[in-house]
């Protein structure tokens, strides 16, 4: 009878401390779906693990900024600035401060926001670069060209 309850007392033993651990996987998988799945902030999010005796947090580390740039309505005309485009901020912590330079070195758009896409309108056709800061002072840039729709030039030579 002895050898029977200490038996038992080790399975359940093993079996808390495998549900520790299986717990513990968990949630690290919980915590790595975010980044699968395009979360605002990257991996900045707190889970909490609580049980009767420890309550442990975790804190997940954020992933590299990073910027795409996608071209939603092109300029339609060299001097038109009526070009669209998207900007999708992945990774990083929110505030978000983007800043959009044309050629010419002036700034185009500047604005703070919490989300990680945005449209910037008003564009004219050329090259600009994007300034990218982040809630923890990470930095990123691109460029991107905005094109003029397909026009048709008339000449007449003589």
């Amino acid at each position: 009878m002895k050898l029977l309850k200490s038996t038992k007392n080790l399975v359940k033993n093993v079996l808390r401390k495998t549900a520790k651990t299986t717990l513990r996987f968990l949630l690290l998988a919980i915590m790595l779906l975010p980044a699968v799945s395009g979360h605002s902030d990257g991996l900045s999010d707190t889970y909490l693990l609580k049980n009767k005796r420890t309550a442990e947090t975790i804190k997940a580390p954020n992933t590299a900024l990073q910027i795409t740039t996608q071209i939603i309505k092109k300029a339609s005309s060299i001097s038109a600035t009526d070009g669209v485009i998207k900007v999708i901020i992945n990774g990083g912590q929110v505030v978000y401060q983007l800043q959009i330079i044309n050629s010419n070195n002036q700034i185009v758009f500047t604005n703070s926001f919490n989300t990680n896409v945005v449209e910037v309108a008003n564009l004219a056709a050329g090259t600009y670069q994007i300034n990218l800061t982040d809630g923890s002072a990470s930095e990123a840039t691109d460029s991107f060209q905005m094109p003029t729709e397909n026009c048709q030039l008339s000449a007449t030579l003589y």
